[in-house]
């Protein structure tokens, strides 16, 4: 209004109100924890205040019909708060329905159902109207009717009440139940069985399983008592405690409402059933533990753990003992072993010295009668050879002779018993001489014989362990030997490897052989000639005369040219034996030019036919495969009069002679 402009100076009429102040608003939007409270309480109560109204209002309209009424008392039955609760509630209080059908509490539906057909008979109110004629009758007899309808009318409720299981079973449970557990003052003057039996027996009622299993006394067997007891530890309750429920269920006025009154009412049930369960289980732990049969059975298992335990106790002290005794009698025995021994070598030490002491007085006692009778006629030195190797029985055998030849002679000075007593010592002496040279000879011979029996057992094993060589394994041998130079590590194991039929041991001692050319030698003889008798005849007079320089050079040259060997050696062989010997030339470089050292140290010598022919042998019994030194040096030996170095020019001449006559033949 501040902001508006001044009024129009012209403007005279009186004061009009175009707007007035209006009040200040805002939008809430409705959130929290009390407003979901409140919307998720059911709103019965509002809806029961309005249903109370509208049948306030019911009642004071007297303009309704008489079929509006009952149709309104019909839906305010349904409506009525607490239907199947009220009636639960009414029955429980009143008097008990099984009396009304005369009936017990474990008949089954069919027995209520007779039951309640008979009784409608007797009390049904129509049967009763024919009964008495349809007179009309003073008070008395209408006391005595209505009695008889609230009868009937009671007889209804019990069988509507018994007739349902679930009703029924919401009924039983809410029957008045005798729930306490004895105590422990209640066994002190009463017996276990006595005491616990009938409140088995008196919740056995709630058990869904049956037979229920007995109690039973102090002789039944404990395979029915853990039967008994696993039945209760497990024990299953149909007892319903709806009676407790804060809700009725036919009070609900929509789906959200009626469910929200199940779970609140299954929370109560769930409590009561809880508290329940804990009872039953205290009263089967409190039966348990007090048990005589269970204690009993207990104290069986324990005495018999103990007696088990004191078995083993005793079977382990009595190992100890037994082995204690084993070690005591095992040092029993070898201090009596001991002391035995100590006894008897005493007693061959005894037995020693008295036979030393013995000895001693036979060989002094012979001493004696050698320096009485005979120490010029028995030498000295033998006499004391005699004396320490003499046996005791020896010396008592000579001195019994001395003496008997003093007796024969009239005494000790007897003439001639010097000469005697010398004979007798001189022949014991010669008997020990003879039996000791006799002794000598046998070890002597006895040696001997070992020696060549050791020899002979060394030759054979080496023997045995010695095989022929085959070409193709000196080949082998000789390619291990340039792939493997000294110095290699497991050298000769390697070699071996690459023979595979050889032992190092093998290896080596054939390569001491040919390393000292003996075995290179007489190699050959052991290779198969056919071959180079073959070669000949098919090369006959096809080798001529080559005066070329051989080639000095030691390398792998001569190794690959082992191929034409005997071809050249054949070669030579023919021209020497056609035009007798001849000379060789120097050996030349590679490109064609003479080498002036090789020619110097080289010099040009005469072949004979049996030089040229021993040549030839030794080439073929000394195949390339060998070592080049080791082949060269074993040829060298088998031709007479000629070196390796002369063998060799001569070998590379014959071989020059083949390859120019190959280059002029193509």
């Amino acid at each position: 209004m501040l902001c508006l402009p001044p009024p129009d100076p012209s403007f005279t009429e009186g004061s009009a109100v175009y707007l007035s102040v209006c009040t200040a608003t805002r939008c809430l939007e409705n959130a929290g924890r009390a407003f979901f409270e409140v919307h998720d309480r059911p709103l019965c109560e509002a809806k029961r205040r309005k249903s109370r109204e509208e049948d306030r209002d019911d009642d004071d309209d007297e303009g309704s019909n008489d079929d509006a009424q009952e149709e309104d008392s019909w839906k305010k039955k349904k409506r009525q708060p607490g239907g199947c609760k009220d009636l639960l509630h009414r029955v429980v209080d009143g008097p008990n329905l099984y009396r009304i059908l005369e009936v017990s509490e474990g008949c089954t539906s069919e027995d209520v159902r007779k039951a309640y057909r008979r009784l409608a008979l007797v009390y049904h109110p129509d049967k009763n109207r024919a009964d008495s004629g349809g007179g009309d009758g003073d008070e008395g007899e209408g006391d005595a009717a209505e009695e008889l309808k609230m009868k009937f009318l009671q007889l209804q409720e019990a069988y509507e009440v018994l007739s349902d299981p679930d009703m029924r079973r919401a009924y039983d449970s809410a029957l008045p139940f005798d729930d306490e557990i004895p105590g422990a003052r209640d066994f002190v003057s009463a017996d276990f069985f006595d005491v616990l039996r009938p409140v088995f027996e008196r919740n056995a009622k709630w058990s869904t399983r049956r037979p229920v299993p007995s109690l039973g006394d102090s002789s039944t067997d404990m395979k029915l008592v853990r039967r008994f007891y696993d039945f209760w530890y497990e024990f299953d309750s149909w007892r319903d405690f709806s009676i407790h429920d804060e809700f009725d269920l036919n009070d609900a006025e929509f789906r959200e409402e009626r469910r929200w009154m199940e779970r609140q009412n299954a929370k109560i049930r769930k409590k009561y059933e809880k508290e329940d369960k804990q009872r039953i289980q205290k009263l089967v732990e409190l039966a348990y533990s007090r048990d005589p049969r269970i204690l009993a059975e207990k104290e069986a298992a324990r005495k018999k753990r103990q007696d088990e335990k004191d078995a083993r106790r005793r079977a382990i002290e009595e190992e100890k003992e037994k082995v204690r005794k084993a070690e005591e009698e095992k040092r029993r025995l070898e201090h009596e072993e001991r002391l035995r021994r100590e006894e008897q070598e005493k007693a061959e030490r005894d037995k020693r010295k008295a036979e030393k002491e013995h000895l001693k007085q036979w060989r002094q006692r012979l001493r004696k009668y050698n320096s009485t009778y005979s120490e010029q006629l028995v030498d000295v030195v033998r006499f004391g050879d005699l004396v320490p190797h003499l046996a005791l029985d020896k010396i008592q055998q000579l001195c019994d002779a001395i003496e008997r030849a003093i007796e024969e002679r009239g005494g000790e000075h007897a003439q001639g018993l010097g000469e005697c007593v010398g004979g007798l010592i001189n022949a014991e002496i010669d008997v020990m001489m003879e039996e000791r040279q006799r002794e000598e000879d046998a070890k002597r011979q006895k040696a001997i014989q070992q020696e060549a029996q050791r020899k002979a057992a060394e030759e054979a094993r080496r023997a045995a362990q010695k095989s022929d060589w085959t070409p193709d394994e000196l080949s082998m041998l000789a390619k291990g030997l340039q792939k493997h130079p000294g110095g290699t590590a497991r050298r000769w194991q390697l070699i071996a490897a690459m023979i595979g039929t050889k032992t190092p041991e093998e290896v080596i001692e054939k390569t001491k052989e040919m390393s000292q050319g003996q075995t290179l030698k007489s190699m050959g003889s052991k290779l198969d000639q056919v071959a180079f008798n073959q070669f000949m005849q098919h090369n006959k007079g096809a080798f001529k005369k080559i005066e070329a320089p051989a080639d000095q050079r030691l390398d792998d040259d001569t190794t690959t040219a082992a191929a034409p060997s005997a071809s050249a050696s054949s070669s030579s062989a023919s021209v020497n034996g056609a035009s007798g010997p001849s000379q060789a030339a120097p050996p030349t470089q590679a490109d064609g030019k003479q080498a002036p050292a090789a020619a110097e140290s080289a010099p040009a010598a005469e072949w004979t036919a049996d030089q040229q022919q021993a040549l030839e042998r030794a080439l073929s019994k000394h195949p390339s495969s060998i070592d080049v030194n080791e082949r060269w040096t074993a040829i060298a030996a088998d031709v007479p009069g000629k070196n390796k170095k002369e063998c060799l020019a001569r070998f590379k001449e014959i071989r020059e002679a083949l390859l120019a006559k190959k280059k002029g033949g193509g």
